[in-house]
């Protein structure tokens, strides 16, 4: 699911169920000037080699003068898990993508309860929504939490979770082999993602980083 900007992808686990996210302005790296100012005297050099069919060779010339440093990284945000314990024997398992309403719906029963999740992204808000109902009162009891592979750190805000997140100054393209990102300290993006919690019925706790719920009828996640 995407809006153009914030994205998620909703993997319709049952026991749990992750959300991979992503925002299209967080790389790694920093501002900086990447103009090489001496490529230019190579050209005539690098045309004569070319009307002079040594390809190879004005090839050559182009790699080690002209081209400039590797692009930072497009990097994953972060990740929504949501954990229902509880729902091992589960049934009538089935998940849907409604493109005309921009909709992801993943649901089962569980002891002849139905249980639903709802996920879309709006465009005017700029906000994940994720929707998660029973077709009877007081059946929703699950955690969810909010992680990143980025370094971050996780707290509740009132009836919201917080994760404040630090980008590397610098990774490497995954092509490359290096998988160790540079991480130095005032450098880099920083970045954060807040979660807002709303439910009808039941009891919404934070607790340790986590949100824990217990007896709601209708729960509500609202991620920005």
């Amino acid at each position: 699911m995407g809006n153009g900007t914030l994205g998620g992808m909703v993997y319709g686990g049952v026991l749990s169920d992750t959300i991979k996210l992503n925002e299209e302005t967080l790389w790694s790296g920093e501002p900086r000037d990447l103009q090489n100012l001496t490529a230019k005297a190579y050209l005539p050099r690098i045309r004569k080699l070319l009307n002079e069919s040594q390809t190879a060779a004005a090839q050559a010339l182009i790699d080690s003068v002209m081209l400039g440093e590797y692009n930072e990284c497009y990097l994953p945000m972060g990740d929504l898990i949501i954990s229902h314990s509880a729902h091992e024997n589960y049934s009538n398992y089935r998940r849907e993508l409604d493109l005309d309403q921009a909709l992801v719906t993943t649901s089962y029963q569980v002891d002849g309860v139905d249980f639903k999740k709802e996920v879309f992204v709006s465009n005017p808000d700029q906000t994940l929504v994720v929707r998660i109902s029973a077709s009877e009162a007081g059946k929703l009891s699950f955690s969810a939490e909010l992680q990143s592979l980025l370094h971050n750190s996780v707290l509740a805000d009132g009836n919201s979770l917080v994760l404040n997140g630090q980008a590397p100054l610098h990774a490497y393209p995954h092509y490359l082999g290096k998988m160790d990102p540079v991480y130095e300290a005032g450098r880099g993006m920083k970045f954060q993602m807040r979660m807002e919690v709303l439910h009808e019925g039941g009891q919404v706790k934070m607790l340790n980083g986590r949100c824990e719920v217990e007896g709601a009828d209708v729960v509500e996640f609202r991620l920005v």
